[in-house]
């Protein structure tokens, strides 16, 4: 192989570099805070989830070693041991879910965690937040969401929880976000939504977080997973679509993309979704498991669009829950920093690809040093013309190697300046 290849990273431009350097965080996650119960079963159910699967399961004793985070948990942990400057939005009830969610997400390096629902007092029974709720819509507000993983003798996995049955959205008593949460909003560079949230909050509620966002420089980033198989008509469908043309960037699997646009195959679903009318996207991101990605691009001048295809990663896997959140965390570093396409998707089909090599998610997401070390064992088998990376260039994967050490370097610091500046600093970012 060749001498290495000095990389060539576009600067932000002036303006939005000035407009990102005031804000806090890299990103901010908003709603869909639950807490896993892990739950070992014989065999799997067979017929359709029922709430009395759920009493029964939450009748069980409840051992904290069976406990894990998820969720929108999964991508705060992922985005930030990759380095990513972090924050949550979202409920979390005042119990133990709540408190051991706290400090899961504050041990892991998210800074900030704004619980969205109103506090109980004594005089509730005055309190508009709670005055036209039922006791079992007001109970929710001061609960955490539980989801149960069910796990049977081969590792496959089922969930049940209260986001199956509704009815939706679970928490009735929040009409708007407190002042502080508005405020993390406003200070994010990237406020990263998934489909759940709309199992939690109303439609206007989210609407104003993201449009907030976007009206103080922010990006949205939206991942409807497979909550959107429950979105395809009436008030939800009005969700999804809403929530959609806000959106920045909007994260799919192939199946999912499918159903969301009628499309079946990934190129053509991307650029349906760039085109739908009044979309504010610029990019669409179709995730393709072993597979890689397709990323579509849209010129925000001319409207052209731009496709990008990136291969997978050969590794072994041993579990998929929270490769997609993995993936994402990376896409939201590329596009903070203005990564050229390739080389994001390079490194987001890294970071699922170490993740998928683990099992469970939580805190079983991929480390930096895990995908470092996923990226230098391609680099050395591309080298010796085994090519386990497939079709990736030596220059690509010298480039996410460096972004990830300097994810590495920066996390041991307190006070991490911007990525961009750090970048740029060690000679790696430079103008085109």
């Amino acid at each position: 192989m060749g001498a290495r290849q000095p990389l060539k990273f576009a600067l932000l431009s002036k303006e939005r570099a000035q407009r990102v350097s005031a804000q806090q965080f890299d990103v901010v996650g908003l709603g869909n805070l639950c807490v896993d119960v892990i739950s070992p079963v014989d065999s799997l159910p067979k017929g359709p989830k029922n709430m009395q699967m759920l009493d029964e399961l939450n009748a069980g004793p409840l051992d904290e070693t069976s406990w894990e985070v998820g969720g929108n948990c999964n991508f705060l942990i992922a985005a930030a041991r990759m380095g990513l400057r972090t924050a949550s939005v979202g409920h979390a009830g005042c119990d133990v879910y709540g408190d051991f969610m706290a400090k899961i997400l504050h041990d892991e390096g998210i800074e900030a965690l704004e619980r969205i629902a109103p506090q109980a007092s004594a005089s509730d029974s005055a309190d508009s937040a709670y005055s036209s709720l039922t006791p079992e819509e007001a109970a929710l507000l001061q609960q955490t969401l539980i989801c149960f993983v069910l796990v049977d003798p081969l590792g496959r996995h089922a969930f049940c929880s209260l986001y199956d049955f509704g009815p939706w959205p679970l928490l009735r008593g929040i009409n708007h976000l407190p002042k502080r949460a508005m405020e993390l909003v406003e200070n994010a560079r990237t406020v990263f939504v998934n489909g759940f949230i709309f199992d939690e909050l109303r439609l206007d509620v989210v609407q104003e977080a993201c449009q907030v966002a976007m009206q103080k420089g922010g990006a949205v980033f939206f991942d409807p997973g497979p909550r959107c198989f429950t979105m395809m008509e009436g008030s939800r469908r009005e969700a999804l679509d809403t929530i959609l043309n806000l959106s920045t960037v909007v994260l799919l699997t192939e199946e999912e993309a499918s159903v969301v646009t009628g499309q079946q195959k990934a190129e053509a679903a991307a650029r349906s979704l760039l085109s739908r009318t009044g979309a504010s996207t610029s990019w669409c991101v179709v995730k393709q498991g072993a597979h890689g990605a397709t990323l579509a691009s849209k010129d925000a001048a001319t409207g052209a669009i731009t496709v990008h295809q990136s291969p997978g990663f050969k590794v072994a896997v041993q579990d998929t829950v929270g490769c997609g959140d993995s993936f994402a965390s990376a896409v939201v570093l590329g596009y903070n920093n203005n990564l050229p396409i390739p080389l994001t998707l390079a490194l987001a089909n890294a970071v699922g690809a170490a993740t998928a090599m683990g099992r469970g998610a939580g805190r079983s997401v991929a480390k930096a040093e895990q995908v470092r070390a996923l990226l230098l064992r391609c680099l050395d088998s591309l080298q010796h013309e085994q090519r386990v990376s497939q079709a990736y260039p030596e220059v690509v994967l010298r480039q996410a190697i460096n972004i990830v050490q300097a994810q590495l370097d920066l996390a041991q610091i307190d006070r991490r300046p911007s990525m961009v500046a750090s970048f740029h600093d060690q000679g790696m970012v430079q103008s085109n």
